[in-house]
């Protein structure tokens, strides 16, 4: 019989574990995705623990298989240990930013301060949160009773918010067809992109009416949330493109409900609208019909961020920067062998997930995500006017944990993600000289919104077998 699983701590276990490592102890298995036989939870292939051993690790292949064969990494970054950075990384954010934590409450983190986020149900730990800088405009997001009224009585501080204090707001309505509780109309560019979202909670009625336009009613989406099941249906308003709506479940009845759509027109306000609804899809109004709402928010991008508290003027959040220098650890400037792990959020939306360069643009490597949510690897060496793009090979899936990787050297250039390897690339051209590893915010394209788990480089180029094998899940 297999020995019970012990907690981390009990098991003394760090990130960091010198020379020996969990890579080569015999209980540790990276095929099952970072796991170890005795110790609970995500471990690092570099950590350490008590019940470290090296007896019969050679019946644990995939141990040293994930060091990707002879020569492991030269660089190994873990972010699955919450507080603990690498001491080389650079870390900022000129701002406040929110993010759940291990208990599944919304928490706020001070500026340049890391977020550790946790799954808000399953209290999983995603990663560290790397976001692009964005904009909430729509003011007194957490004051529903501010919002414009029409036979709606609010009244603020009425139950726990997602923030786990009692600053929600309670919106009861009145005579059945013209209730209506909607947010400022601030003002956006004409024609853009636009998510919307907002926390809710079911009050004495299932159904709850979301109208996210511009110019009150003209463009934009309808979406019914269903505050018993998180349901969501929706429909298109006026000549509005690229809509989609979704909910985001979250602990004591919460849902978050996100909109998005590009805003066809010249209207430079928009706004979002409430009211109870009969069922889905219907515009009548319910008599008496109660809900609580928090967190407002407006801004534009084709999906939405984490919660931007605002009140009398919009907020901005800043972007997280994650940088560190290449010097000492790339030893072969003609060698570009890397893997990430890491998580999208909302499905399709932009992100470069990491990328070296020399500080521009002329120069670098990046593994990013175009709209369309295919994997792209993208390297540029202006010395040679060369790019190559590498085909896809596969979407990567909103809130599933994936693995992409690149080697590039001269001659030949090979991306892969859980497993799968596109054709080699056999252009001539040389990776480029690169100084400076960016996790998220790159030089181009922007950096869209993931958790990051983990980071490693190897000091060669890994062949394609090695590369399937270290980005195998």
């Amino acid at each position: 019989m297999s020995p019970p699983l012990i907690s981390k701590a009990a098991a003394r276990y760090t990130g960091a574990g010198g020379r020996e490592h969990c890579s080569l102890c015999r209980h540790f298995s990276p095929r099952r995705g970072g796991r170890c036989a005795r110790v609970l939870g995500d471990i690092s292939p570099m950590g350490w623990c008590r019940l470290f051993s090296r007896e019969m690790r050679g019946l644990v292949a995939d141990a040293s298989s994930f060091n990707g064969g002879a020569g492991g990494p030269a660089l190994s970054l873990d972010f699955m240990t919450p507080g603990t950075l690498d001491p080389a990384i650079t870390f900022t954010r000129a701002s406040t930013a929110t993010y759940f934590d291990a208990a599944g409450v919304m928490q706020t983190a001070a500026t340049n301060t890391p977020r550790w986020d946790y799954d808000p149900v399953t209290l999983a730990l995603r990663g560290m949160l790397i976001e692009e800088a964005r904009t909430n405009v729509a003011t007194n997001s957490r004051t529903a009773s501010l919002w414009t009224k029409t036979d709606v009585v609010v009244t603020d501080n009425s139950t726990i918010s997602p923030e786990g204090t009692a600053n929600a707001s309670l919106a009861v309505e009145g005579v059945a067809g013209t209730a209506l509780l909607a947010t400022n109309t601030p003002t956006i560019t004409p024609s853009s992109t636009v998510s919307f979202s907002a926390f809710l909670k079911r009050g004495n009625n299932d159904f709850v009416r979301v109208l996210c336009t511009d110019n009150g009613t003209a463009n934009g989406v309808n979406v019914w949330i269903n505050l018993a099941t998180g349901a969501v249906t929706s429909s298109v308003r006026g000549t509005a493109t690229n809509v989609s709506a979704s909910s985001v479940a979250l602990p004591n009845g919460w849902f978050r409900v996100v909109a998005t759509a590009t805003l066809i027109g010249t209207s430079t306000i928009c706004s979002i609208a409430l009211n109870c609804a009969p069922s889905a899809g219907s515009a009548a109004r319910v008599n008496n019909g109660q809900y609580y709402v928090f967190g407002g928010q407006i801004e534009a991008g084709a999906s939405a961020s984490s919660y931007i508290p605002t009140t009398g003027a919009s907020a901005p959040r800043a972007a997280d920067s994650c940088t560190m220098s290449t010097s000492p650890w790339l030893t072969d400037p003609l060698a570009l062998s890397y893997v990430i792990e890491a998580t999208q959020p909302m499905q399709g939306s932009p992100v470069a997930w990491v990328q070296f360069d020399d500080g521009t643009v002329n120069n670098r490597s990046v593994l990013s995500t175009n709209a369309g949510a295919l994997n792209l690897a993208y390297f540029e060496n202006v010395a040679t006017v060369t790019t190559v793009t590498l085909s896809s090979v596969g979407n990567v899936v909103a809130g599933v944990p994936f693995k992409g990787g690149v080697s590039s050297t001269a001659g030949q250039h090979i991306y892969a993600r859980d497993g799968v390897s596109s054709t080699p690339n056999t252009n001539a051209a040389n990776p480029p000289v690169v100084t400076t590893l960016r996790i998220g915010k790159g030089t181009n394209p922007t950096t869209g919104s993931f958790y990051v788990r983990r980071v490693s480089y190897w000091s060669r180029a890994l062949s394609v077998a090695e590369l399937r094998t270290v980005t195998s899940p």
